[in-house]
């Protein structure tokens, strides 16, 4: 069954453009990401540590996205009850949450890196292990601005959405205003 109310289509794009537009920016990253280590000069072997570095930022991203996404259900709840204090707590909750949770993860990799791609990365080829440690090294610092902006902009997607007041014909200004 389709609904036949425009609105209905205009609140759904509203509310999906900018989910849509930030998974956008999300693919392009991992696309420019992969380009630039395909330029370098062992690119076979710096795709391959990558792309097996790439598995643990995606479950990173994961666990962030669950937890921010399980928050939405209750911030919603209470946007329905209109419990702005309920938000705030669950909200502060949630940034608190992924920052720590964040900070946890680049320390363990900073700390134990070996254990961490050994994860993911076979240790059979010694020159692919290298390459993966070294950019677990680099690219795990770029999990605490994800971690803190994705439930920033998680926590916002909840809000109702506000309708500007309707723009009234003239003809029922002048009749208001004699």
């Amino acid at each position: 069954m389709l609904v036949r109310e425009k609105s209905f289509y205009k609140t759904i794009f509203k509310i999906a453009l900018p989910s849509a537009f930030q998974a956008l920016v999300s693919f392009f990253v991992v696309v420019a990401d992969d380009v630039m280590v395909s330029r370098l000069t062992d690119g076979v072997v710096s795709q391959a540590a990558v792309a097996q570095i790439n598995s643990i930022t995606a479950l990173f991203t994961a666990s962030v996205l669950g937890f921010v996404s399980g928050s939405s259900v209750l911030i919603s709840q209470y946007w329905g009850k209109n419990d702005t204090a309920k938000i705030k707590q669950i909200f502060s909750c949630v940034l608190f949450f992924c920052g720590f949770f964040s900070i946890a993860v680049v320390a363990l990799i900073q700390f134990f890196p070996e254990f961490v791609a050994g994860l993911v990365v076979s240790k059979e080829n010694a020159q692919v292990t290298q390459l993966a440690l070294k950019y677990l090294a680099i690219v795990c610092f770029s999990y605490i601005p994800y971690a803190v902006s994705n439930s920033l902009v998680g926590m916002q997607r909840n809000r109702p959405l506000k309708r500007p007041p309707r723009r009234r014909a003239n003809n029922e200004i002048q009749r208001t205003h004699r």
